[in-house]
């Protein structure tokens, strides 16, 4: 699976902030990630999971996402 943390504002291209890749291995991942680059502006955040062209037996999740200052 990969996953990627994206951004859009509006009247601009969506961009990726982040992506990366994960196989299951029965553990979970955390990722940090700095925004302070966005800080000013109205941001959507999308969170992205895509399944590499397989889609049998295949699940992303995204545990309690958040954002913190």
């Amino acid at each position: 699976m990969t996953f990627e943390l994206r951004y859009l504002i509006k009247g601009e291209a969506m961009k990726t902030i982040k992506s990366w890749r994960e196989i299951y291995d029965g553990q979970y991942h955390s990722v940090i990630t700095d925004l302070s680059d966005l800080a000013g502006y109205t941001v959507n955040i999308i969170l992205y999971v895509g399944n590499n062209g397989i889609s049998e037996n295949n699940s992303g999740l995204w545990i309690a996402p958040r954002i913190m200052r």
